[in-house]
């Protein structure tokens, strides 16, 4: 059985998208919202961390969700689940992860599907669970006895962003496993503030401010076991100066925005967190 906790800043949102999909499926649950409309929550840690404390069920498992998710399928528990049980040491599984393959370089595997039409997110679909580095926040699972061991940093995440690759990283330092599993899911929102190479050349990145504020603590705290860190939006290394980091990165980035679009830009609401 599942807790599935979900914080949320937009009800016509959660409604629309994942409450839903989790109406229609095939086994019981325990939903837990956390109401952010007023903007109670300033960290994505703390309004999880109290999510979780508010569970009340049995449950094995707690999936930790967007509102602007839409579960594919009715059967999605029911078989996320049974696929959990087999997979050995599990401290995380998500849809969508970071692999690496090269000292440097690494591959996004998903199943989440974004866009009008339906497009998937990453380099690669998920066919299998697959050991990854990290996982992404929009959907992402944690056993109830290693969300009980381990609770999220508020300390280090105290934004809204990075609580899921601190996590991973946490969690593998104990000796645990984090998986990509084909689980498919809808995400409405794919979460930049910046999709214009202008726009992420002038703010040094496609994330908001306090995504970098974030990364830098994280970075900070991991450095003496990881060199480098592959995440689901890109690569980082605890040895050099982020803001060097960030001029290359949104270099790269603005490059390959205008060599696949042409100058073509859009910007897109980002309501996957639930926080204003």
């Amino acid at each position: 059985m599942f807790a599935v906790v979900a914080v949320y800043n937009d009800r016509e949102v959660l409604q629309h998208y994942l409450v839903e999909s989790l109406t229609r499926q095939t086994v019981p649950y325990e939903f837990i919202p956390v109401d952010n409309t007023e903007g109670d929550y300033s960290s994505c840690a703390r309004a999880l961390n109290e999510g979780a404390a508010r569970i009340e069920s049995d449950s094995r498992y707690v999936l930790f969700i967007h509102q602007d998710i839409r579960l594919q399928g009715d059967d999605w528990l029911e078989t996320t689940e049974k696929m959990l049980d087999t997979l050995p040491d599990l401290g995380v599984a998500g849809v969508a992860g970071a692999v690496k393959s090269s000292w440097w370089s690494r591959q996004v595997i998903s199943n989440v599907f974004h866009g009008h039409p339906p497009e998937q997110a990453g380099n690669r679909r998920c066919e299998t669970p697959v050991p990854v580095e990290t996982v992404d926040a929009c959907s992402f699972i944690i056993p109830r006895q290693v969300i009980a061991r381990f609770s999220f940093d508020e300390a280090v995440c105290d934004g809204f962003h990075l609580h899921d690759v601190d996590y991973c990283l946490t969690v593998r330092q104990a000796g645990l496993n984090v998986y990509c599993i084909p689980s498919s899911v809808y995400h409405f929102s794919k979460g930049m503030a910046h999709t214009s190479p202008w726009g992420i050349l002038r703010h040094l990145g496609e994330f908001p401010g306090d995504y970098y504020r974030s990364l830098k603590k994280v970075l900070k705290k991991h450095r003496a076991r990881h060199s480098t860190i592959f995440t689901p939006c890109g690569t980082w290394s605890t040895r050099y100066p982020l803001a060097v980091q960030r001029i290359l990165h949104s270099v790269i980035m603005s490059l390959i925005i205008v060599r696949k679009t042409g100058f073509r830009s859009q910007r897109h609401h980002d309501t996957k967190t639930g926080f204003k």
